[in-house]
Parts: C-alpha cells; sequence; structure tokens
C-alpha cells in the first residue's frame, strides 16, 4: 500500500511539474545521456513545428529536419563536455520563413558521463521586431523635429515680411 502511495504522489507531481512547464513561454526540452528527448513542453513543440509523440524517445538529430542547428548545438554541448552551450540561431519556419532563437544546452550531471541536458528556447524575433520598430519611431522622431525646426526658419521671415507689410498699408 505504501509503495502505490508513493507511486501515486510521483505521478500527480509529475502531472504539476509537467503542467507548470507547459505554462513557460520557452521551449524546454529534456534529454536523456543519449540525447533523446525525455520531455518536451508545448512551446518547443511549437517551435519546433512537431508533435511530442514524434520526439519522445528519438535522438534530436533524428526527431529533427537533418542539419537543424539545435541538433548541432546539443551534440557540441555534448561532444565537448560542457556544463552549458548557448548560441542565437537562426530556426527554419515553414510558416514564418525563418525565425531567431536564443538557445541554451544546459548538460546534467557530472562529467565524463553526463546524465541528460535540458535545452530552452526562447523566441529573439519578436524582440528583434520590437528592436527595430523602436529604431524607427526614433528615427520619425528626429524627422519630426527637423520638420519642425525647417518650419520655423521658413515663418520667421515670413512673419517679419507680414508686419513690414503691415506698416506700409
Amino acid at each position: 500500500d505504501a509503495l502505490l502511495v508513493q507511486q501515486e504522489n510521483l505521478a500527480s507531481e509529475g502531472d504539476a511539474l509537467r503542467q507548470v512547464v507547459d505554462a513557460l513561454e520557452d521551449g524546454v526540452l529534456m534529454l536523456d545521456e543519449d540525447s533523446r528527448v525525455m520531455m518536451a513542453n508545448r512551446p518547443a513543440c511549437r517551435i519546433l513545428e512537431t508533435n511530442f509523440a514524434s520526439l519522445s524517445g528519438r535522438r534530436l538529430k533524428e526527431a529533427l529536419k537533418p542539419g537543424h542547428p539545435l541538433a548541432q548545438i546539443v551534440r557540441r554541448a555534448f561532444n565537448q563536455n560542457r556544463r552549458s552551450e548557448s548560441a542565437q540561431i537562426e530556426f527554419p519556419s515553414e510558416e514564418n520563413g525563418s525565425r531567431i532563437f536564443l538557445t541554451t544546452c544546459q548538460i546534467v550531471g557530472d562529467s565524463p558521463n553526463p546524465e541528460g541536458a535540458i535545452v530552452t528556447l526562447r523566441d529573439h524575433s519578436r524582440m528583434q521586431r520590437l528592436q527595430e520598430l523602436i529604431d524607427h519611431a526614433r528615427v520619425l522622431s528626429r524627422l519630426g523635429k527637423m520638420a519642425a525646426g525647417v518650419a520655423h526658419e521658413v515663418r520667421n521671415p515670413l512673419n517679419a515680411m507680414n508686419i513690414h507689410l503691415e506698416l506700409l498699408k
């Protein structure tokens, strides 16, 4: 009975953890020591344009298209035995052309035999688009200030001419 209660508690905690991870905006993948996908949240599946069933239990490089940049980062982290590998990479996207992501592969466990990795994917495209909009707004602001200055310079001589015309009347 105690074992059954422990199993139920673990299952309940696992469900709660999955709900928390699924609620994140960033994509999260958990890989085992062979780079097999043990868990992927909904944002990760959306970013990788796949579903969990097609990722689950498969090596990341086999689950993704050949030469996918994410598989290369994970392979490099495992092969070079780095604790963490981060990069800004461009993902091909069938629906949006391509998007830029800040990606981190954090190795779990002691070297030289890591237990797995946690991979996070943060969409940097939105931040980049916002920065472009801010830059564009700054240019428009400068242009507005310049136009106001030109209008002021044109108005000054016109005002002077108006005053002289009034005096001539």
